[in-house]
């Protein structure tokens, strides 16, 4: 129903002649009802009305499994696509949608590595297959609250719960999550959004993006100590790096392995640092590198950097590509 917010809603007719009156109530609920896989065919036509048809992310996504075909240089223009449509999404919510905020800033990080391993036979795949996973089990999700709120999550929840991208043992999401979400929204309580948006980064670290440490780990090990010697603060990049921020919350290793492929470490430099993790700068609660704390103005200006220009300070070898 055009110009009308989701949720429930009731209608009322009222009648009066003489001394004849009555009214009639009715409660209708307005939500869009249909499974993940029309949420995702939206999000991509958007994407082909937006760019003139030249980007179809129906030739990057696969059929099945969750690599694509064909090495990165062939893939620039779906890859950032992604990206700029978390930003996009981010900058028309900005106070609901942390998520898709932080997910754009990750893509320089991920477009250098794409970018460095052109240079060096690198897991390009491996990594684009990881925003695949991501992609298809998030942007969906964040697509269809922001259309028709925790309604059309809930309908998918209870008729569309297949496994997410294939792996079982998780479902299409986790409605506790948005639910958390969608009170803190509801109730102006910006620690409620805080906790379903930690919850909804431990979901996709824990589970959706597991089988691609899992490939890197069975076939590129030797990968993984360079990725976790050079990997960065997506949000910040000046901050110190993952290495020096798993020593400093765990000096001995004892919980911590300081491999980026270890789901607890990776956790760790997102949330557990009060000054240098990810979120806590993101969310404002610590200062970046430079001492400046990020509102939401900042926020906003940050995901409007071209992926490209972002991407460089994350390059090991000091360029990226640039299509």
């Amino acid at each position: 129903m055009e110009g009308v917010k989701p949720g429930k809603i009731t209608l009322e007719f009222s009648y009066q002649k003489d001394d004849m009156a009555f009214k009639f109530e009715q409660e209708f609920l307005v939500a869009t009802r249909q499974t993940s896989k029309k949420w995702m065919d939206e999000i991509r036509y958007q994407i082909r009305l937006q760019t003139n048809k030249s980007i179809d992310l129906d030739n990057y996504l696969p059929a099945t499994g969750w690599k694509p075909k064909k090495t990165f240089v062939w893939h620039t223009g779906e890859v950032a696509a992604i990206y700029n449509y978390y930003g996009q999404l981010f900058q028309e919510h900005p106070d609901e949608l942390d998520w898709m905020g932080a997910a754009k800033m990750v893509g320089g990080a991920v477009w250098a590595g794409l970018s460095d391993g052109q240079h060096d036979s690198g897991p390009t795949k491996e990594l684009m297959g990881g925003q695949i996973l991501i992609y298809s089990d998030l942007a969906w999700q964040h697509r269809a609250y922001v259309a028709s709120g925790i309604w059309a999550l809930t309908w998918v929840s209870e008729h569309d719960n297949n496994p997410a991208n294939g792996v079982s043992g998780t479902g299409s999401l986790e409605i506790d999550n948005w639910q958390r979400i969608d009170f803190g929204i509801q109730n102006k309580n910006r620690l409620a959004t805080k906790d379903g948006t930690t919850r909804l980064v431990t979901r996709e670290q824990s589970e959706i993006i597991v089988p691609m440490w899992d490939d890197l780990e069975a076939h590129r090990s030797w990968i993984l100590s360079v990725m976790s010697d050079y990997a960065k603060n997506p949000v910040d990049p000046d901050s110190p790096l993952f290495k020096a921020v798993i020593l400093e919350l765990d000096p001995q290793h004892k919980k911590l392995s300081g491999l980026i492929s270890q789901y607890e470490s990776r956790r760790a430099f997102a949330f557990e640092s009060p000054k240098h993790s990810v979120f806590p700068i993101w969310w404002g609660d610590a200062s970046t590198a430079g001492g400046q704390t990020l509102d939401k103005n900042a926020r906003i200006a940050l995901t409007k950097i071209s992926i490209e220009k972002w991407a460089l300070p994350f390059s090991v070898f000091g360029s990226v590509y640039n299509p």
